[in-house]
């Protein structure tokens, strides 16, 4: 009998995950279904995909975690620390994310010669956004270039306007500025050049997966991009990113982002159907 164990350790009995689970965990244990490397298919966010459910809504979802006041200057960091523990226990189930590309195959290629899907972490928004700019999360002295374990889920454009600007030079200009709703979710800062995915380089694809050219289109056009996370305190955050306009380039672009704040676990490629054709141990 497979059990499932959630991440505080409490066992899951539901028949119809366990049914599912005990489905994955056989095809996975069979081998590597189209193609694709064994190590591309975590067998353990495999199964915790099985008991995940449907998708949550982002907005709904923000919406039900409690508010928490930040650190103030007359709060010691022990006593702070104190009152996020208190917290902890507000939610503990493992939830799934979907991502919304910016455009169709983000992060996605097809080698149609080969029969290669590559998957980079920009297909799951990672480096996305300045989360050390907007958040100011990171601890004194923290690597200006460190790479947050962080991912942008959803951009939808809210306005776009133009304003009249001088540069340096007292020339003028008109900007066009663009606005954005922003929906992401962040864990923590890593290190310099750290790759978000356990056991994969930053700097080179996450998988190369061999496939046929029909479930590839299905993958691109049709598939989708999800995480696992389990929320933690304070929970969610607000701030304001972006690209400010140039001499070369009179265009702005601000971000209202809103943050998920949750421990990450794992990350998927899911074709049309939500079956997974990757599964990435989050760090």
């Amino acid at each position: 009998m497979l059990l499932i164990v959630d991440m505080r350790g409490n066992v899951m009995r539901n028949r119809c995950h366990l049914a599912i689970a005990v489905s994955l965990a056989a095809a996975f244990a069979a081998g590597p279904a189209a193609g694709s490397q064994a190590n591309d298919l975590d067998p353990g966010c495999v199964q915790k995909l099985a008991a995940a459910g449907a998708p949550a809504d982002f907005a709904d979802l923000v919406g039900t975690l409690p508010a928490m006041e930040k650190k103030t200057p007359y709060e010691s960091t022990a006593d702070y620390e104190r009152r996020l523990a208190a917290a902890s226990g507000t939610s503990s189930a493992a939830l799934l994310l979907a991502r919304k590309p910016t455009r169709v195959g983000e992060g996605l290629s097809y080698d149609a010669e080969r029969r290669i899907l590559k998957i980079y972490a920009t297909a799951f928004g990672a480096g996305a956004i300045n989360f050390t700019m907007i958040f100011g999360m990171a601890p004194h002295g923290q690597d200006a270039f460190a790479s947050a374990v962080a991912f942008s889920l959803e951009a939808t454009e809210e306005s776009k306007d133009s304003y009249e600007a001088t540069n340096g030079f007292g020339a003028k200009a008109m900007v066009n500025r663009t606005t954005r709703r922003v929906h992401a979710v962040w864990e923590r800062h890593g290190k310099r050049g750290e790759s978000q995915f356990a056991g994969k380089n930053a700097f080179t694809p996450l998988a190369e997966i061999v496939i046929a050219p029909d479930l590839a289109r299905d993958v691109i056009e049709r598939g989708t991009i999800a995480f696992l996370a389990v929320p933690t305190p304070p929970f969610k955050a607000t701030g304001v990113d972006g690209v400010a306009p140039d001499f070369q380039r009179p265009r702005e672009r601000v971000d209202n982002v809103t943050a998920l704040i949750a421990d990450v676990q794992c990350a998927y490629v899911r074709q049309s159907d939500g079956t997974a054709i990757a599964a990435f141990a989050v760090r």
